[in-house]
């Protein structure tokens, strides 16, 4: 039997919570990044931050804790990345 907030008791077999998201480094607050509610960087479709120059990708903008999830946003964040510094020095593509 689990007690809940109300005080009454319930029998469980299980149950899932979602704990706070927390930034575990400074930084995005140090640049002043927009931080939603949920305590995510917020980003563009291009993983772009309110910050010019700044991207963010994985767990820092996503609910979603999976590492694939977190390895496909990483690699199109570099695709993006990279094509801003390929236009910045070499013109648009």
């Amino acid at each position: 039997m689990e007690r809940i907030k109300d005080g009454s008791r319930h029998a469980m077999d299980a149950y899932f919570f979602r704990p706070p998201m927390e930034q575990q480094t400074s930084v995005p607050k140090e640049l002043v990044c927009n931080i939603n509610e949920m305590g995510l960087i917020q980003v563009d479709d291009f993983f772009k931050t309110n910050v010019p120059g700044v991207f963010a990708s994985g767990d820092s903008i996503t609910i979603y804790r999976a590492l694939a999830i977190t390895i496909g946003a990483g690699l199109k964040c570099a695709s993006f990345i990279t094509k801003k510094l390929v236009e910045e020095n070499f013109g648009k593509l």
